[in-house]
């Protein structure tokens, strides 16, 4: 917890010391038409991800390596929807484990999830959202009710400028290791070449060089359940999986179309945490540390 604090508030005071010699005087009071995060609409058709991490430790019970795979698609964007505006879209990922070790791990954990994302902008400077994942988070080992998920999230957004604009709101997760999230966070527009989003549960800044590279620097909290078909002598009903993830990268846009990142980091404070049902989650293995490799490329509208 203490690193974690350290970190938001290293970040806040790089952004206080990035606006170049400008005097900022922020008003708590402002309200703003222009939002950076409401007006932030979904601008790739499809994102896919591939991620490595050469070796986990997971003490006396051995080591594993890890091969992850996201794809995120926008599926539509809808105006004038009960006032508000909806984006749904589309996620699977895949987590691959190369060895399982002596904790009898699954060979892959997969989700799927339709990602519904109302948007209310009921009066001016500020919104509200609201978005659901419902879906399948599971070993994939058998089909059941037991790996049928619906996390859900509310959070309430301000913009206080064209350039400043902030939220605050509470993810809620039934049936998961941690049910209840915080979520808090600003999105600055510094300059025309700085952008900084900073919260939780992440924070990351972007530098863009020109209108086709940029580099980027970040920390992001991972935490997601999955449940277990494959029970076997432990009798496991379900698995957490948790992380801290520091990472850089840099992408460039190869064409109108076509965004290519590449992104080197280090995982930390790992750990497992398994269950034998959805409401006894009491045995935690901690892991090591590791560094990461990811790629991807994503394809605008």
């Amino acid at each position: 917890m203490i690193r974690k604090l350290v970190i938001i508030v290293l970040a806040v005071f790089l952004v206080q010391f990035s606006v170049r010699g400008e005097h900022v005087v922020f008003d708590w009071r402002a309200v703003s038409d222009t939002c950076p995060i409401l007006d932030d609409i979904p601008c790739a058709l499809y994102e896919v991800s591939f991620c490595y991490v050469p070796s986990r430790s997971y003490g006396d019970y051995g080591k594993s390596s890890t091969l992850e795979f996201d794809l995120d698609w926008e599926l539509a964007y809808y105006r004038d929807v009960l006032n508000g505006d909806l984006g749904v879209s589309l996620n699977f990922s895949a987590l691959m484990l190369t060895s399982a070790t002596q904790l009898h791990l699954p060979d892959q954990l997969v989700g799927v999830f339709v990602e519904p994302e109302w948007t209310w902008r009921y009066a001016k400077g500020r919104a509200i959202q609201i978005s659901a994942r419902p879906g399948i988070y599971s070993d994939m080992e058998d089909l059941d009710m037991d790996m049928f998920y619906v996390p859900m999230s509310c959070r309430f957004v301000r913009a206080f400028e064209p350039r400043l604009s902030a939220y605050a709101g509470l993810e809620v997760r039934p049936g998961f290791d941690k049910v209840f999230i915080p979520l808090i966070g600003v999105k600055y527009e510094i300059n025309e070449m700085l952008v900084f989003e900073g919260g939780w549960p992440s924070i990351r800044m972007d530098y863009y060089f020109d209108r086709d590279w940029r580099t980027y620097a970040g920390l992001d909290w991972n935490n997601t359940t999955y449940s277990l078909s494959e029970k076997g002598t432990d009798d496991r009903g379900a698995i957490t999986l948790e992380d801290y993830r520091l990472y850089v990268g840099l992408s460039h846009q190869t064409s109108e179309d076509f965004l290519l990142t590449a992104e080197v980091g280090y995982v930390f404070e790992e750990s497992v945490v398994f269950a034998k049902d959805l409401e006894d989650f009491d045995r935690k293995v901690s892991e090591g540390s590791s560094y990461f490799l990811k790629f991807g490329v994503s394809r605008s509208f």
